[in-house]
C-alpha cells in the first residue's frame, strides 16, 4: 500500500514537470513560470520559518496553561 502511495505521488509530480520541458521553448510560458516558480519559493522560505515560530509560541502558551492548571 505504502509502496502503491508513493508511486502515485511520483506519477502526479512527474506530469507538470513532462508539461514544463515540453513548454521550454514558449518563452511567455517560460517567463510565467519562472515568476511563479519564485514567488512560491519567496513564500516557502519566509512562510516556513514564521509557521514554525508560531507554532513554538503556541506550544509555548499551552505548556504555560497546563503548569497554571497543576
Amino acid at each position: 500500500m505504502r509502496s502503491t502511495r508513493l508511486w502515485l505521488l511520483l506519477a502526479i509530480a512527474f506530469i507538470p514537470l513532462l508539461y514544463s520541458i515540453s513548454r521550454i521553448t514558449d518563452m511567455q510560458f517560460l517567463d510565467n513560470f519562472m515568476s511563479n516558480w519564485f514567488a512560491t519559493m519567496i513564500g516557502a522560505v519566509m512562510g516556513i520559518p514564521i509557521a514554525l515560530e508560531i507554532n513554538r509560541w503556541q506550544q509555548e502558551s499551552q505548556d504555560q496553561k497546563e503548569l497554571k492548571v497543576r
